[in-house]
């Protein structure tokens, strides 16, 4: 019985928690919904079905985000196997969505961590022999709007679907330290 009333007020504080860093979050930034956008898939670097599966030495790959159009043109979705029209802007602080490895060849994990920092310990997803999966990805921009990937995994596909992005709120005292 006793242990039933810790675990109720246990939840409650950390319900309680999630709900101030929640409130202090969107006092901060706005997400915005966007049409779900395949952001990169590497099946389709080189033209659809064309894509070799990543292995060791892709790694750390570097998924641009910010300013990636519709231009079927663009270079940086032909790099990533996108099919382009995500249009985050420039401005934006972090993506929301899902990320998936397919085909993988042998277990492990994969990471995804904003450009420009260090590598985190935590995995972002991990990958059993030969079966698809998939996560939901919260993740901050790195500075230039770019991501790192990187995978022990020794090859697989990976897709990164985008669902909306957030872009932080500047005072107009922070926008003036801002501008060159």
């Amino acid at each position: 019985m006793r242990t039933d009333v810790m675990k109720k007020k246990s939840l409650a504080i950390l319900t309680a928690s999630l709900c101030v860093f929640s409130l202090k979050a969107s006092a901060d930034s706005v997400h915005f919904l966007t049409n779900p956008c395949r952001l990169m898939d590497t099946r389709n670097i080189g033209g659809v079905g064309m894509g070799s599966k990543l292995d060791s030495s892709s790694f750390p790959f570097t998924v641009s985000v910010t300013d990636v159009h519709k231009d079927p043109d663009n270079p940086t979705i032909n790099v990533q196997g996108g099919q382009g029209g995500c249009d985050v802007p420039s401005d934006s602080s972090g993506i929301f969505g899902q990320f998936t490895v397919l085909s993988p060849d042998s277990g492990g994990y994969a990471r995804l961590w904003p450009h420009g920092e260090s590598e985190p310990l935590s995995s972002t997803i991990n990958a059993f022999n030969s079966l698809p999966e998939t996560t939901g990805i919260s993740i901050r921009l790195g500075f230039d709007g770019q991501l790192h990937l990187t995978s022990t995994i020794s090859a697989a596909h990976y897709v990164i679907d985008i669902t909306a992005y957030t872009t932080l709120i500047l005072t107009a005292q922070e926008a003036q330290e801002v501008e060159p």
